[in-house]
């Protein structure tokens, strides 16, 4: 229990430095990384290898294939960057949990900050 710990406190640490990027809006089942309709231990290392990819600044140019080519699936919170945030709420949803009330205030499954995103996608009058 201890080296979990430890391990997990290092990750956090590690993948906490964000990346530029782009929201993904809300996928479809949320926390579906890699596309397949699923979301498991795939999408959880698909997820830490995105971070890893945002860490040595080639998250744009050689994004991991298990993203389908867009990276920014891993932006689980469409908070515009891929951190270590995204890669804990993909583990939680992979081993059944839902997403924390705190960015899914309306409890649609979808976090606030992709709604805005889609809709500030649909609306041109929208501020960047």
């Amino acid at each position: 229990m201890r080296h979990t710990l430890a391990l997990f406190s290092l990750v956090f640490f590690v993948f906490s430095i964000p990346a530029n990027s782009k929201a993904a809006g809300c996928l479809q089942p949320v926390g579906d990384v890699d596309g397949s309709g699923l979301v498991n231990v795939v999408d959880v290392q698909c997820a830490i290898l995105v971070s890893l990819a945002s860490l040595a600044g080639t998250l744009d140019s050689d994004p991991p294939a298990c993203t389908g080519g867009n990276p920014y699936r891993a932006d689980l919170n469409c908070g515009g960057e891929v951190s270590v945030t995204d890669t804990v709420m993909i583990i939680g949803l992979s081993l059944g949990g839902n997403l924390n009330p705190a960015i899914d205030v309306n409890g649609d499954g979808c976090p606030d900050g992709c709604e805005d995103q889609i809709a500030c996608d649909s609306n041109a009058d929208c501020d960047d």
